[in-house]
């Protein structure tokens, strides 16, 4: 069952100073009204964030300062970003929060579970510092989904945000209660699997979108349980919810002219792909999903997080004939062989 723990609350809603608060004592503000109430997972959260960048990880390994993930470093390093230019983006969180109709967080999450179905797991809502717009860390032995309404503007962003992450959740959890084949070691975190469950997920956040508008523009209307490839893919869906190509670069996170560069030359982004689909080498996950640039672009010429594309591609062959509920619950050796089947088709040439 999903659960949802909204760190802004109430009295957060009717501040009408906040950022006059703020600036009076950054650190205070931020323990009484998000670190206190949260528990401790604000801190594990950002200890997590932290060992997450290259900066304090080696190329493939754990992290090489052995303190920096302890939760007395992780405090500390917390309360030097939120007293320095990262707080900033606490004020407008709040302020975003603030600007959302009342009942908007949960219609959102409520959208997104239709789309990807219930998942057991917690959504947090919460400033997130500037790290990221959402993710699914695993905090205290449990994964759980934390979106930042730093990163994240309006109802349509947090409709995508958790459906892009619940479906991370959800085809984890179906991996899990999937056994592996006697004769093939457990599947680790290979690059494939990464661009199917990314994919997937950018799949699921443009059928969330499409479905939150039709249920806006047609209050009294069903929303259509059919969450195959018509409403998943950009290519057809209800009058007036079309899928634009902005509405894709914006599930991407890419900018137009991005996407338009990726769609043009998806053959050799799977040409350069093919031969590190099967890696575990953190330095392939940094340049197909995670390294950023001022201008979006790596020194090859290749684009940033070009992986997100690639997944995107291979799953929406898939949804031709399945849904994303379905799709979710793939075994592991499929999921591969649809990104190696497009892989090879697309660039063998």
């Amino acid at each position: 069952m999903v659960r949802l723990v909204d760190l802004f609350g109430p009295e957060i809603r009717s501040m009408t100073d906040a950022r006059e608060q703020f600036l009076a004592s950054p650190w205070a503000f931020y323990k009484r009204f998000f670190l206190d109430p949260s528990k401790g997972l604000l801190r594990d959260y950002w200890g997590f964030c932290q060992s997450m960048t290259g900066a304090r990880r080696g190329p493939s390994g754990p992290s090489e300062a052995g303190d920096q993930g302890t939760p007395d470093h992780a405090h500390d390093q917390l309360r030097e970003a939120v007293e320095g230019s990262r707080g900033n983006s606490i004020t407008t969180a709040i302020e975003r929060y603030r600007a959302l109709p009342e009942g908007a967080v949960r219609q959102a999450l409520d959208v997104a579970t239709e789309v990807v179905g219930d998942v057991d797991t917690d959504v947090y809502l919460m400033p997130g510092l500037a790290t990221a717009n959402a993710m699914t860390p695993t905090l205290g032995g449990r994964t759980v989904v934390v979106i930042c309404l730093d990163q994240n503007r309006g109802i349509e962003d947090l409709v995508m945000a958790m459906a892009h992450e619940l479906s991370h959740c959800a085809l984890a959890q179906a991996t899990e209660s999937t056994p592996a084949p006697a004769a093939e070691p457990p599947a680790g975190p290979i690059l494939g699997q990464m661009m199917y469950s990314e994919g997937l997920a950018v799949a699921a956040s443009l059928a969330a979108l499409d479905a939150y508008r039709r249920k806006a523009s047609a209050p009294s209307r069903v929303v259509s349980r059919d969450l195959r490839s018509g409403a998943a893919s950009g290519t057809t869906c209800s009058q007036g919810s079309q899928h634009s190509e902005t509405n894709l670069a914006a599930a991407l996170w890419f900018a137009p002219e991005v996407l338009a560069w990726c769609r043009s030359h998806e053959s050799s982004l799977w040409a350069k792909a093919l031969p590190v689909l099967k890696s575990g080498d953190r330095r392939d996950f940094l340049y197909w999903f995670a390294k950023f640039t001022a201008d979006d672009w790596q020194e090859d010429g290749l684009p940033c997080r070009a992986g997100y594309y690639l997944g995107y591609s291979a799953v929406t062959s898939l949804l031709d004939r399945l849904s994303i509920r379905e799709a979710h619950l793939l075994p592991p050796s499929e999921r591969e062989n649809s990104l190696l089947a497009r892989a090879r088709r697309l660039g063998a040439g």
